[in-house]
């Protein structure tokens, strides 16, 4: 048979029987010395055993230059031997076993090997190589065809070598000032551990230091722990990445090793802001700062208010509710800016409404403490209700308004403006609730807004939403009268006539009869003027009498009012007069 066929797999051997129970080591099987005294288990069974004359022979087995991963075998060669029987056994080879824990490694070499190169160890693991002798025998008639041989065995150690990089490397927990890390073992440490080397580099080459430090591994570590936690100091609100590599030493520690390095990016806790103001710029938004003394990735601005739906729900009802809470948080980029103050405007808040404000200093991996501050929004800004507006001279008008009395603080006035289409639009300011504007243009038309003013803190002014109206300033003249006829048919020779001039001064009136020239009332004997009393320029009002006409004749009147300035437009009727009695007859 085939050398390669023939296996033999080294173990303790144990005698069941013997009291106490015994096991002996393998080299002591086929050694040529019963071990057990039972014939029947024995270990020098002649079925497994080549015969004595064979195991008796001496075996040396040496091992030399041993590295992390392989070891020079050399032993010494057995004697031929002849005469023993009618067909002596053959050295056929060596049985070849590498043990170590949890791991066994056999192989068959030729029998002419003296030395053999094992070069599949594995660094800084305890191993017990065995070489046995075996032989075969080609005459099946004479017993088994291969019998066991001499063993001999050696223990050994293989060298120190670099260990696997550390299994992993975690953050425990991080502060403002300091990060605490857990190291993992490496798989495989080849050799004693000894320490882990640590170093850290800012990720900023602005911010931040860079730093090492060592941690020994005590020799009375626990077997079990397979770990090593360790406290970094560092700056607060920098980002850092941590450098750990693992080294071990022989038995002595003259000589170490070296793991690769790995790595994690880790962040400490930014310290935390000052300073944190909130203050309303109008009714919808808060000027939200603060100052920073370290530095962080971002800034977290949250504002809280109460559902202004819940005011709404009535008293009984409470029991079974609970408020609802509204947040709007903003996120501040916090490395953008060296300043060290920063500022942000939170704004669609509902007006009038006591707010709750946090600021929070955050990296990636969490953030400081937060600081809280309260700010209420200023009220909403109501429109102002235009009551009155009127013109009362060819250079002025005046505008009366209401507006709600309530949160006075917040408004600085009104802001009155006001455009025409033939000059720029400008503006007056009014503490009241009226305003009148002279220096005007006459028979002008202006349209005009009153706005609410509302003081910030920080120096702006905000304009609440515009009422309008429209105002024209008289002209110059008077305007077409108003005109009526009283009692025309009455009198055969008479016409009466009521008038009325709205938004401007008259001093007399002119006339024109059948579209003949103008003439004054007040120079004409044919016609009489009264003015009503109580008259203003706003609303001039009296009566006109036109004397000495034809009786039952239709007349075309045209009446205009005059002052310094001329004449304005006239109003004209076409009225006709009573008839009297006819005349005497001619003939």
């Amino acid at each position: 048979a085939p050398r390669e066929k023939f296996q033999f797999a080294e173990d303790t051997y144990p005698c069941r029987f013997n009291y106490p129970h015994l096991s002996w080591p393998s080299t002591a099987v086929c050694d040529g010395r019963a071990h057990c005294w039972r014939s029947f288990e024995t270990d020098e069974h002649e079925e497994m055993c080549a015969p004595r004359e064979y195991l008796i022979q001496d075996l040396q087995l040496t091992a030399n230059l041993t590295t992390a991963n392989s070891t020079l075998l050399t032993w010494s060669p057995g004697v031929e031997l002849s005469g023993h029987r009618e067909s002596p056994l053959k050295l056929s080879g060596y049985f070849l076993t590498v043990k170590s824990q949890g791991r066994t490694s056999l192989k068959t070499l030729e029998p002419t090997l003296r030395e053999y190169n094992v070069s599949f160890l594995i660094p800084w693991t305890e191993y017990k190589i065995t070489l046995r002798r075996f032989y075969t025998n080609s005459d099946k008639d004479l017993g088994p065809q291969m019998r066991l041989g001499r063993a001999a065995a050696v223990e050994l150690r293989t060298s120190a070598y670099n260990p696997s990089a550390p299994r992993e490397l975690k953050v425990i927990s991080t502060g403002q000032e300091n990060v605490n890390l857990h190291i993992m073992d490496p798989i495989t440490w080849n050799g004693l551990p000894f320490k882990y080397h640590v170093r850290w580099e800012p990720q900023s080459s602005i911010r931040g230091l860079p730093g090492n430090m060592e941690i020994d591994i005590p020799s009375t570590r626990p077997d079990d722990q397979n770990w090593m936690n360790c406290s970094l100091s560092l700056e607060p609100g920098e980002m850092y990445r941590v450098f750990v590599l693992a080294e071990n030493a022989d038995e002595d520690q003259n000589i170490t090793f070296q793991s690769p390095e790995i790595f994690l990016d880790i962040a400490t806790t930014p310290g935390d802001a000052v300073g944190l103001h909130a203050d309303p710029l109008n009714s919808h938004e808060l000027l939200v700062s603060w100052r920073v003394f370290s530095p962080a990735e971002f800034f977290q601005v949250t504002v809280s208010y109460l559902d202004g739906n819940f005011t709404l729900i009535q008293p009984e009802d409470f029991e079974n509710l609970y408020p609802i809470r509204v947040q709007t948080r903003i996120l501040v980029d916090g490395v953008v800016m060296k300043s060290s103050v920063r500022s942000v405007i939170v704004d669609k808040l509902p007006p009038s409404r006591n707010c709750t404000v946090t600021l929070e200093a955050c990296n990636l991996d969490g953030c400081g403490t937060a600081l809280t501050t309260w700010a209420v929004t200023r009220p909403a800004v109501p429109k102002p209700v235009i009551t009155g507006v009127s013109s009362n001279s060819t250079s002025s008008f005046q505008v009366t308004w209401t507006f709600p009395d309530r949160d006075t603080a917040f408004y600085d006035g009104f802001l009155v403006r006001y455009c025409s289409s033939a000059s720029s639009c400008r503006e007056s300011y009014a503490h009241a609730n009226s305003i009148c504007v002279i220096n005007l243009s006459p028979d002008t038309i202006f349209d005009i807004q009153v706005r609410a003013r509302i003081k910030h803190t920080d120096g702006r002014v905000e304009l609440g939403p515009a009422a309008t109206a429209q105002v024209s300033t008289w002209k110059e003249v008077p305007l077409a009268p108003g005109l009526k006829v009283r009692a025309s048919e009455e009198k055969s020779d008479v016409l009466v006539f009521s008038w009325t001039f709205v938004n401007g001064s008259v001093d007399y009136l002119q006339l024109s009869v059948e579209e003949n020239i103008w003439t004054n009332c007040t120079d004409d004997v044919a016609c009489d003027m009264a003015t009503m009393y109580g008259s203003t320029p706003e609303l001039t009002t009296g009566f006109i009498r036109l004397n000495n006409l034809e009786p039952y004749t239709t007349y075309n009147v045209s009446i205009r009012g005059c002052n310094d300035a001329g004449c304005g437009e006239e109003s004209t009727l076409n009225v006709r007069t009573g008839m009297a009695a006819p005349s005497e007859p001619v003939g």
